[in-house]
């Protein structure tokens, strides 16, 4: 678990701030540099966000596809279902039957990551 509050959380405390208590006594010419920033700082909390429930599903993904190829999840203690995962790639232990869902999977949680990170990228 995080520490509390996070990264998006302390971006949307700012913002609220931002607007409610600093842009009433600002002059009229610094209003809209002033809307820009409380925008940009709305958009960058929800891609956090995007991210952080991105993060999740990755893991579940992963953890679901360790099941199915008959991998106990946290078989490990000490590595993350990536980690793991990472380990039977490099040690070649995914069965032949797997490897075009695996790379299926793979390609989908790139994707996703390049919806957050990179959107663009997926038109090319």
């Amino acid at each position: 678990m995080g520490n509390q509050p996070d990264g998006q959380n302390l971006l949307l405390t700012a913002r609220r701030v931002l607007l409610e208590e600093i842009l009433p006594i600002l002059p009229d010419e610094s209003r809209y540099t002033t809307m820009m920033l409380a925008n940009a700082m709305g958009i960058a909390a929800r891609e956090l966000d995007a991210e952080k429930r991105s993060d999740l599903e990755e893991e579940k993904s992963l953890g679901l596809f360790l099941i199915e190829v008959g991998v106990e999840s946290g078989q490990k203690v000490d590595c993350d279902n990536a980690a793991m995962l990472a380990d039977l790639i490099r040690q070649r232990s995914i069965p032949d039957r797997w490897q075009q869902p695996l790379a299926e999977m793979l390609l989908a949680l790139t994707r996703r990551k390049l919806q957050i990170s990179n959107p663009k990228y997926l038109s090319l």
